[in-house]
C-alpha cells in the first residue's frame, strides 16, 4: 500500500469469483460513495461466469475501477490479499461482491478515524436476503483501546 499521495484515498478491495447475477449493485454503491476520492480494487479469482467482463464494462468508463484476473481459482484470502497488495490508498475497505454500502458509508467511518485518531473504524450492518428482505442488524463488539 503505498500512502505517499492523497492521504483521503480509500482502496475498496472486492474478492470474486462468480457473482455476474449479483455485481452491478455492489460496484455502483462504491462508486456513488460521497467520497469519491477511492479507487475500486477487483481481483477475479478465476470466474468462469460474466463477473470479470462486467467489471472491465466498469472500468472502461471509469478509472477509478482496476480489475485483476487471476488464471486459476485461489480462495477468497488469496484474492483479498493480492487486492490489497495492490492498492494505492491510505485506508483500504472490504466488501464482497454480493453486498452494498450506504452512500455515506466511507463519509462516515472517515470522519470517525480523523475524530478520534483511530487505526480501523467498523460499523453495525444490517443480513439482507437476495430479495431485499431485511434478515437482521449485525452488532460490532464495544470498542477498546483503539488508541
Amino acid at each position: 500500500m503505498n500512502t505517499a499521495g492523497d492521504d483521503r484515498l480509500v482502496s475498496v478491495v472486492m474478492p470474486l469469483y462468480n457473482a455476474g447475477q449479483l455485481l452491478r449493485r455492489p460496484v455502483e454503491s462504491v462508486l456513488a460513495q460521497g467520497h469519491g476520492d477511492l479507487e475500486l480494487v477487483v481481483v477475479d479469482d478465476g470466474s468462469s461466469d460474466d463477473s470479470a467482463d462486467i467489471v472491465d464494462e466498469y472500468a472502461r468508463g471509469d478509472a477509478r475501477v482496476r480489475l485483476v484476473r487471476s488464471e486459476r481459482n485461489a480462495g477468497v484470502a488469496a484474492a483479498r490479499n493480492r487486492a490489497i497488495g495492490l492498492a494505492r490508498g491510505r485506508y483500504v475497505a472490504f466488501l464482497d461482491s454480493d453486498d452494498w454500502w450506504h452512500p455515506d458509508k466511507l463519509t462516515r467511518q472517515l470522519a470517525t478515524l480523523e475524530a478520534c485518531g483511530a487505526a480501523i473504524a467498523y460499523a453495525r450492518y444490517q443480513r439482507v436476503a437476495e430479495d431485499g428482505r431485511v434478515l437482521g442488524l449485525v452488532e460490532p463488539p464495544a470498542a477498546v483501546g483503539y488508541r
